[in-house]
């Protein structure tokens, strides 16, 4: 997906409103009540959730580290990773 950047488009209503976004959120908000995201250092993580478990409950699913880089406004982009955790299979 090189070169693929999210902008404006001035010529067309507004795409996040808050009633939209209120709405959205009462939806959401119990079914997510239990979940935590974690942004820890790579180390940290691993030292936390690799164990049988864990590794049992991925192992139906295709993981697949990707490289990307992340940009806001002033085009400077910043390397970064995600893992996608897939059961297309």
């Amino acid at each position: 997906m090189t070169g693929r950047i999210f902008g404006v488009d001035t010529s067309g209503g507004a795409q996040f409103t808050l009633t939209r976004q209120v709405t959205l959120l009462k939806d959401v908000h119990e079914p997510l009540s239990g979940v935590v995201i974690e942004c820890l250092p790579l180390a940290e993580f691993i030292s936390l959730w690799h164990r049988p478990e864990i590794c049992e409950a991925f192992g139906a699913f295709r993981l697949k580290e990707v490289s990307l880089t992340y940009s806001v406004n002033d085009g400077k982009g910043a390397p970064a990773k995600e893992l996608i955790v897939s059961n297309d299979l």
